[in-house]
């Protein structure tokens, strides 16, 4: 809904601006393990010793503690497969400026595929098992192009280094953002926006006040996200006041102080107010509205 709801204002009167730098929350698991579960080890094995420490250190099950020992609730298996990246050389001709005079100059470069693969498997200390998936990390790429062949090997060669290096942290960052999704207690963080108005032809200051009262308020929720009852007290008038804008609504008018764009932008405010209240009824009730005139 939300991304939906960003189009309106490309290019208008409303401009969005940031209200929270960054407020913290807990995501809590979508298959949520039992409450005695405390405990998780982890195993990750592969060919290369080295990529195996680099995805060990990048995985943690957050709101669990990590073990090394042999009594553990859960148990984390990774795998990282071979690496392969398979290098085709291509060149092509253009022409161009040399010295004032137009020649015929050959570029060359690599297209290359890269195949690889990791797989997690998830048990409890049982030994049944939870979850299992393997994960295709394939991708296509290509080198600059250069005018000197000895050049584009070195690239060739850069590039596969930062590619098994890089290619195995996106590996383990989706395994982590799976099992941490599902199992897991990660601590997220989230930017606060909402919109003022620049003015033109019409005032618009209750406006941008209430605008300014929600920004004000913001630091309640970042420094306590459990602190939503007292944001929106704080945020209430801000509320009413988008709620009395709406009552000058004439979405036919685009002349009108409240015109199809501002009733989207006060929509969406009271939506944000709601959402960071933690009313999330409310919230899409308000954001419905932005879809429906939209």
């Amino acid at each position: 809904i939300l991304s939906c709801i960003a189009l309106f204002a490309s290019g208008q009167k409303t401009e969005k601006l940031l209200l929270v730098t960054q407020y913290s929350y807990i995501q809590l698991p979508t298959d949520p393990l039992p409450d005695d579960y405390k405990t998780y080890k982890l195993k990750v094995s592969g060919t290369y010793v080295n990529y195996n420490k680099l995805i060990a250190d990048n995985f943690k099950l957050h709101g669990f503690e990590e073990t090394d020992g042999d009594t553990y609730d859960l148990l984390v298996e990774i795998h990282d497969f071979p690496f392969k990246l398979v290098p085709a050389r291509q060149d092509y001709t253009k022409k161009e400026k040399v010295n004032d005079k137009e020649q015929t100059v050959r570029y060359f470069y690599y297209s290359y595929d890269i195949t690889h693969q990791q797989s997690v498997k998830f048990t409890d200390r049982s030994g049944k098992q939870l979850f299992y998936e393997k994960f295709d990390l394939k991708k296509y790429g290509r080198t600059k192009h250069r005018k000197d062949l000895n050049q584009i090997n070195k690239d060739l060669e850069e590039e596969k280094q930062k590619l098994r290096k890089s290619n195995r942290l996106d590996g383990v960052k989706k395994i982590s953002e799976v099992l941490n999704s599902k199992y897991g207690f990660p601590k997220m963080t989230k930017t606060f926006k909402a919109y003022r108005v620049k003015a033109k032809k019409h005032n618009y200051d209750d406006f941008n006040e209430a605008f300014e009262t929600v920004k004000n308020a913001g630091s309640i929720v970042k420094e306590n996200e459990n602190e939503t009852n007292q944001f929106f007290e704080s945020t209430k008038s801000a509320v009413e006041t988008w709620e009395t804008v709406l009552e000058e609504s004439d979405l036919m008018n685009k002349k009108a102080r409240v015109n199809k764009k501002i009733t989207c932008a006060a929509y969406y405010n009271i939506g944000q107010v709601y959402l960071l209240s933690k009313q999330y009824d409310k919230a899409l009730e308000a954001y419905s509205e932005i879809l429906v005139i939209d």
